[in-house]
């Protein structure tokens, strides 16, 4: 039985190697990498060969099995972190985008039930251009923040004006969703009257920072 599982692993090796070997020289690198068989990916042979050469060394079938599993890559896992971040984005951007519609269509405010004089020191005469701004940077980029987080899509345009290189540009939509939510609300509070909303908001704002700067979210990402 193991003779003819050896078999099997032997039987597949230059076909997965060449493959692997074949991907590293596409992807331009430059490392001299002993790459090892995939022994599930392997054909059972006819033959019991109890040794084969690869890159320059003599294999055994124990060998292979415990160089496989010392140099196979493992994916890091889904931080928890990164579970309660994406919560948060969604949570902010569905609770945020239908308001800041009701304030589009009814710049007054009414819709939204928003008391009135509410403006009275800020430089807006009605709720249009914070229906906006509410509906842009509040509702709409923590939603595709959220998606790119789950996603994590490619994009060379928004990699390229990504200020931190080394993280995934979904990391810092949510930064900048975190930061901007922050900034909104302190704002929001020097210019009108306060509201048991604030404090709440405030802290949803600075949770989504300090969960981007988690190590294990920055290191997934």
């Amino acid at each position: 039985m193991l003779q003819k599982y050896g078999l099997w692993l032997l039987n597949g090796l230059m076909r997965v190697t060449h493959l692997r070997d074949t991907r590293h020289h596409e992807a331009g690198s430059n490392q001299n990498i002993t790459q090892v068989p995939d022994p599930r990916q392997c054909i059972p042979p006819n033959g019991s060969p109890n040794f084969v050469l690869h890159s320059g060394k003599l294999w055994t079938i124990k060998g292979i099995i415990m160089n496989y599993k010392t140099e196979r890559p493992h994916a890091a896992s889904h931080p928890i972190a990164l579970w309660f971040l994406k919560a948060l984005l969604l949570g902010l951007g569905v609770s945020a985008l239908v308001p800041g519609i009701e304030l589009i269509v009814d710049p007054s405010g009414k819709l939204v039930q928003f008391p009135e004089g509410a403006l009275q020191g800020s430089p807006f005469p009605d709720y249009l251009i914070p229906g906006f701004l509410l509906t842009i940077f509040i509702g709409l980029l923590p939603l595709a923040a959220w998606f790119s987080l789950w996603k994590k899509p490619k994009s060379a345009f928004l990699s390229r004006i990504n200020p931190f290189p080394k993280r995934h540009w979904a990391w810092t939509l949510a930064l900048v969703s975190g930061l901007g939510l922050t900034v909104w609300i302190l704002v929001q509070m020097t210019m009108v009257p306060y509201f048991f909303l604030q404090p709440l908001m405030l802290s949803w704002g600075g949770a989504i920072v300090l969960l981007c700067l988690v190590p294990s979210v920055r290191a997934y990402l």
